[in-house]
């Protein structure tokens, strides 16, 4: 009798109706939110941060992509995160760099990646650092 009540429970727990989804508006709702304030909170402020370090004509945009990719370099040599506010600063003191201006060569061939150009710039300014 005992194995049947409890073979019972499981049947009954097994033909339960799955627990309702989120509703789908709900989810996108929510995602506008937070699109919202990580663009208040972090990215407006960021380029506000920017602007006046960029080269005339150069997208503020896609300095701020640098500045990230600046952040990854920073941060993958460290072992750690190093945080936007720190890369940002490091990335002004350098003089926002514009990595695809730091490629064509004499010949108009591309010398250098982006990312040789960041790291390059990087590596300068510790020598700099540590030379004073």
């Amino acid at each position: 009798a005992r194995g049947s009540a409890l073979a019972r429970r499981s049947t009954r727990a097994d033909t339960r109706p799955p627990a309702p989804a989120p509703c789908i508006g709900a989810r996108r709702a929510a995602t506008g939110l937070v699109a919202a304030r990580w663009r208040a909170e972090v990215l407006e402020p960021t380029l506000v941060r920017l602007r006046p370090h960029l080269a005339a004509g150069r997208d503020a945009l896609q300095a701020y992509c640098d500045a990230l990719e600046h952040k990854w370099i920073l941060s993958e040599r460290a072992g750690a995160d190093v945080g936007l506010d720190a890369a940002v600063a490091d990335y002004i003191s350098l003089g926002a760099p514009a990595p695809e201006s730091a490629r064509g060569g004499s010949d108009g061939v591309d010398t250098m990646s982006a990312e040789d150009a960041l790291v390059s710039a990087a590596v300068t300014a510790a020598d700099e650092d540590a030379s004073r």
